[in-house]
């Protein structure tokens, strides 16, 4: 019984444990990226462009993230959203040792932060999405689910930042990257772990029928629920006050 119990919890764990490592990396990169500009130009205005650019993409990526995970699969954009980040990362230490530091200048750094994030919104999505099916495999209600989910993904994020300042001060921001990329490696294999019904990619039947389309449908889904669209606003509101606050 007790074997039953754990590994019905196996598929939410690795979710959780995924979603952790996930944004811890980004977390560390949040402080890591603007750092490696400051240490090398001094220039705060340089610092807040490269800052800039691993934010601003999530403007668009949102809107085609459900779309993305709709066509590949849930498993599949969950991973390839953590491969891009780690090789983001990764990268930078990989360019310093190849070209030397002086190459990490601040359009290199800025294009790299750029694709770190932009696939950050359908990953998130994509592990969403496969928390209701770990929840009935694990016993759990939704609300107990959610809950248990959004406290990992926010001590990640909000303690990333506090380890990627110790690493940098102890490793320095370019062998930082390494570690990062690291999370996000670790990620990648707890999604390559999981195996849930509906994780894989689906049925030509069940996808949109296009980009645009599927983008629409998801548009008016929203703008139709009052309590969706209310909630969409508020946080929309929100997330362009507070995005450049953090940058």
């Amino acid at each position: 019984m007790l074997l039953e119990v754990k590994t019905s919890r196996w598929p939410v764990s690795l979710i959780l444990g995924s979603a952790f490592l996930a944004a811890a990396g980004n977390g560390i990169s949040l402080v890591a990226f603007p750092w490696l500009v400051l240490q090398r130009t001094g220039s705060a205005t340089e610092a807040s462009i490269v800052a800039g650019a691993g934010t601003l993409p999530l403007l668009f990526a949102s809107l085609i993230a459900g779309v993305g995970v709709d066509f590949l699969g849930r498993r599949r954009v969950a991973m390839l959203a953590d491969a891009m980040s780690a090789l983001s990362v990764a990268a930078i230490p990989v360019l310093a040792l190849t070209l030397g530091t002086g190459v990490l200048n601040t359009a290199v750094l800025a294009g790299l932060a750029a694709l770190g994030a932009f696939f950050d919104p359908a990953g998130m999505t994509a592990r969403l999405s496969m928390l209701p099916e770990a929840a009935r495999r694990a016993g759990w209600t939704l609300d107990h689910t959610n809950s248990v989910y959004e406290a990992t993904f926010n001590l990640a994020y909000i303690t990333g930042p506090g380890i990627g300042g110790l690493l940098i001060a102890t490793l320095g921001g370019i062998n930082t990257m390494w570690v990062t990329a690291a999370a996000f490696g670790l990620s990648i294999l707890a999604m390559a772990a999981l195996r849930l019904p509906g994780a894989n990619r689906p049925e030509p039947d069940d996808r949109p029928d296009g980009v645009v389309s599927g983008v629409m449908e998801g548009l008016r889904f929203v703008w139709n629920n009052r309590v969706l669209r209310s909630l969409g606003l508020l946080e929309l509101a929100v997330t362009g006050l507070y995005l450049p606050m953090e940058s």
